[in-house]
């Protein structure tokens, strides 16, 4: 089993996140935090296959029946190697399967311990669908793969974005980075919310999209969730203006097991 660290140390203070935020507005700003984490608009070159290991793709208009959970405009879904899958998950085992919590790297920021997460989304080109809302992240622990059960019986409940529609909110738009595969956003949430969790445990990401407004719609194409392979490019971060850094360094390792 392969386990990964990816290490950013910083040198300085970091004083550009809030504690908590209503809407995380990564259209119009470079950084946002909720419940602890931290969201980082993110465009690097090398996100594609060989550089990334996507673990879940959801997307409404998929051919099947969605089992009648997510409305027109909205999708959902979690990662699992299970069939039948629940949501929207699409089901080809290359891009939806188990992940294990040591498969996901750990991120130093300003002496902070961050356990991180890429989302590639796949919107229309230059109109305002172009826009996107994550409206929730669940994230789950538990020493059983494969579930195909509702999100919330996934396992230990390790971090929420929000628990009801309308608490917190990351706003994204495709047309600010690359185009597909070229990865729109960084998640990091603490690794102490992990306190207690295995390696071995399978982590489970469940997350929801396009219920904030009709503007912020699915459109098309599938969102994407990863994490970065074993041979990672290296990620460029904020700038220190944006993320409030004086003095960043920066020290890449990387660790198999």
């Amino acid at each position: 089993m392969r386990s990964a660290r990816l290490i950013v140390i910083a040198v300085g203070t970091v004083c550009g996140f809030q504690a908590s935020a209503a809407t995380v507005d990564l259209v119009n700003n470079q950084t946002g935090s909720a419940n602890g984490a931290l969201f980082w608009r993110a465009d690097f070159q090398t996100a594609g296959t060989g550089y990334i290991d996507p673990f879940v793709r959801v997307q409404h208009d998929n051919g099947r029946s969605n089992n009648g959970y997510s409305p027109n405009g909205e999708e959902q879904g979690y990662n699992t190697s299970g069939r039948d899958v629940r949501y929207d998950e699409l089901t080809d085992p290359n891009f939806t399967h188990d992940l294990m919590l040591g498969d996901v790297p750990t991120v130093d920021i300003g002496g902070v311990l961050y356990k991180q997460f890429i989302l590639d989304i796949n919107e229309p080109d230059g109109r305002i669908n172009r826009l996107l809302s994550l409206d929730k992240v669940n994230i789950y622990t538990s020493s059983i793969g494969s579930q195909t059960g509702l999100e919330n019986t996934l396992g230990t409940l390790r971090y929420s974005l929000a628990t009801n529609f309308g608490e917190n909110v990351v706003l994204l738009d495709y047309d600010l980075n690359s185009g597909s595969g070229q990865g729109d956003m960084q998640m990091y949430v603490p690794l102490s919310n992990f306190a207690g969790a295995a390696d071995t445990d399978f982590l489970y990401l469940y997350s929801y999209f396009g219920h904030f407004s009709n503007d912020y719609e699915t459109g098309d194409g599938f969102e994407e969730w990863a994490v970065l392979s074993a041979t990672p490019p290296v990620i460029p971060l904020p700038t220190a203006s944006a993320m409030g850094l004086v003095g960043l360094g920066l020290v890449v390792t990387r660790r198999r097991r």
